[in-house]
């Protein structure tokens, strides 16, 4: 094995663990360690979050400065349909922290984005250097719209069998 591999491994184990520590101390409580949200149901998963999938702009601002306002959050996680919390801005986090954080929420619980860069972070948080105040839900939607699943196609009924004489289909909807 060749010895510069092994230690980019090293090192990529290294910032993965280090964003799971710091998510669990910072943000478990609240989204809880599996990403599923708390037990309460009082706050929105990660897991399986249309929040974290896409472009990881909106993420960043929601750390950086904070949320409030009714958000919907659709995954299969969700307690409820729609949360209406305040989010505390996580600013004073470093660039380097904020980025291992996220790229751990965004590689985690099934969730299979692209890791966040120090570069990411550091220029968006230089873009909205002069925001005073949390990001309002409908605010940082219209700034930053969330990615929504092409709907699926939907299930076309069995086509019905020569002589079946209105006799149900295989789930037991009549025939025509």
């Amino acid at each position: 094995m060749i010895p510069g591999l092994v230690l980019v491994g090293l090192v990529g184990s290294a910032v993965a663990q280090d964003g799971k520590l710091r998510y669990e101390q910072l943000c478990g409580a609240c989204h809880g360690n599996d990403g599923r949200g708390d037990l309460d149901g009082a706050h929105p998963p990660l897991a399986d979050s249309a929040w974290v999938k896409g472009a990881p702009d909106r993420l960043i601002q929601v750390v950086l400065h904070g949320l409030m306002g009714e958000i919907t959050v659709p995954s299969k996680y969700s307690a409820q349909a729609t949360y209406d919390l305040v989010m505390p801005p996580q600013g004073s986090l470093t660039d380097d922290q904020i980025a291992r954080i996220l790229t751990y929420v965004r590689s985690s619980w099934g969730n299979k984005e692209a890791a966040v860069t120090v570069a990411m972070v550091r220029d968006l948080r230089k873009a909205t250097k002069d925001r005073n105040g949390f990001w309002m839900a409908a605010e940082i939607l219209k700034r930053y719209p969330l990615q929504h699943p092409k709907p699926e196609e939907p299930v076309k009924p069995d086509a019905p069998e020569a002589g079946s004489g209105g006799l149900p289909d295989k789930r037991g909807l009549p025939r025509p």
